[in-house]
């Protein structure tokens, strides 16, 4: 899910439909375990590098971010962030 710059595919307008709603759909799957409380936390991880969790996470972020529900989007890979530089955010030590 990254380009050859090593940087997060990010979702928007020109993206594919089917991509945009798999998002929205894993967003519903996620609504849907808990329907009256709602989620407080998702953790993204898997077993090796350049699985994509990034690119998922922060996409599921926007996706939850648009439906108006409150979201933090923490990138706790203390060795490769990816999310703050995709963002044109200065890295900085930490959280």
């Amino acid at each position: 899910m990254r380009d050859e710059n090593d940087q997060i595919t990010v979702i928007n307008d020109s993206t594919p439909f089917e991509v945009r709603e798999a998002y929205r759909l894993l967003r519903a799957n996620i609504q849907f375990l808990c329907p009256h409380d709602g989620c407080k936390v998702i953790c993204m991880t898997s077993s090796v590098a350049h699985e994509g969790k990034s690119s998922v996470s922060f996409n599921l972020a926007s996706v939850i971010a648009s439906s108006n529900a409150k979201v933090l989007l923490l990138d706790a890979d203390l060795r490769a962030s990816h999310i703050q530089e995709s963002l044109g955010i200065k890295s900085r030590t930490g959280l």
